[in-house]
């Protein structure tokens, strides 16, 4: 019902003190007068007017029949009992946890001193558990253990039992038969095997045993080695010479004579050839070059430039094969053009005696 109307804003303003009490008790002489009015008697056929009191607002200026069943007058109804209002089970109320446990907490519960009853047991990380599901001060400890907790003992291991006997320095835990308890172990004795030889319980390891395969890289420092004791050979990997420090010492390795153009220990070779050519063991004197004499390298004053074709040497060697020879002995590879020029003082050409025939042919004639 929307409210309009003067006479209902009134009436919503006096229900709560019409609520304590019927409005039948609310005489003009004791209340404000509310503009409504409520009936309860029966209809003139005795049927009950509705299911109880019947609330209208009151029409100015109309007198209600039978009180108010008017119809000019609107009726209207009101409650102050909780259970009696709709709704009821929509959740209007965030600030309390729901009965189906869909609302968490939004901080700690305090139980005020109370139980929580009726607990699921646990079954996972994290759930909460019931009492009976808690270990608790004087319980009874099980399997392996004996006593009550919090302070329980071991009595077994995997179920067999451990006496209660105190050990002393040395012992060990042995089995019995019947239980574990402290016992002095004994002695190993007879023959050992593997890299060992020898009997227990003083083995040696055996000779050989131990090779490359079972030491580990770097394990071996210089101070555990003793020059007497290390033998050098060479080998795949072993070149060149000099000193290897062994505990402080010095180790001179003994390998194979240099060969090839060097000579001598491997810790003061010697270049004695040069690609397999011998070098002199001559001592040089300053501003002389290696020169080689035929046989070998050896040191030689080296010969001053010239820029005089005519100083050079070997000038008389037939180091141009393209001229032909004053001695004639090169055959020409093509015809001679003499560009215009004549042969002069020729003896015999192709066996003919030039000057000889040269007379027969005079000037002119």
């Amino acid at each position: 019902m929307t409210i309009h109307s003067t006479a209902l804003r009134r009436v919503v303003m006096y229900l709560a003190a019409a609520a304590v009490a019927p409005l039948a008790a609310q005489t003009s002489t004791n209340q404000p007068e509310i503009l409504a009015c409520y009936d309860s008697r029966t209809s003139s056929t005795g049927t009950p007017l509705g299911s109880g009191i019947v609330y209208r607002i009151k029409v100015a200026g109309v007198v209600g029949q039978q009180g108010c069943v008017d119809p000019k007058h609107t009726p209207f109804s009101w409650t102050i009992q909780h259970g009696a209002l709709t709704g009821l089970s929509n959740d209007d109320h965030p600030q309390y946890l729901l009965a189906n446990g869909t609302r968490q907490l939004a901080g700690n519960l305090g139980a005020g001193g109370n139980k929580v009853t009726g607990l699921a047991g646990g079954t996972a990380a994290g759930d909460a558990v019931r009492f009976e599901q808690a270990v608790k001060t004087g319980d009874a400890a099980g399997g392996d253990l004996s006593g009550t907790y919090p302070n329980p003992s071991v009595a077994q291991l995997q179920g067999r039992a451990v006496t209660n006997a105190a050990p002393v320095s040395g012992q060990v835990l042995s089995w019995t038969g019947t239980a574990w308890a402290p016992t002095t172990p004994s002695a190993l004795s007879g023959a050992a095997g593997g890299d060992l030889t020898g009997s227990y319980p003083n083995p040696s390891i055996a000779l050989g045993a131990v090779g490359t395969t079972k030491l580990a890289d770097a394990s071996v420092t210089n101070a555990k080695l003793v020059n007497s004791a290390v033998s050098v050979q060479t080998g795949v990997g072993l070149t060149g010479g000099g000193t290897v420090a062994l505990g402080g010492t010095g180790l001179t390795l003994s390998v194979a004579p240099a060969s090839g153009d060097v000579t001598g220990p491997y810790s003061g070779l010697i270049v004695a050839r040069l690609q397999g050519r011998e070098i002199s063991s001559t001592p040089p004197n300053a501003g002389q070059v290696l020169t080689w004499n035929g046989s070998a390298w050896a040191p030689a004053t080296s010969a001053q430039g010239v820029t005089d074709h005519g100083q050079l040497t070997g000038l008389l060697d037939d180091d141009h094969p393209q001229y032909l020879l004053v001695s004639g002995a090169r055959a020409m590879a093509g015809d001679l053009s003499l560009g215009g020029f004549n042969i002069t003082n020729a003896s015999l050409v192709d066996g003919v005696n030039v000057p000889a025939h040269a007379s027969r042919h005079q000037p002119l004639g």
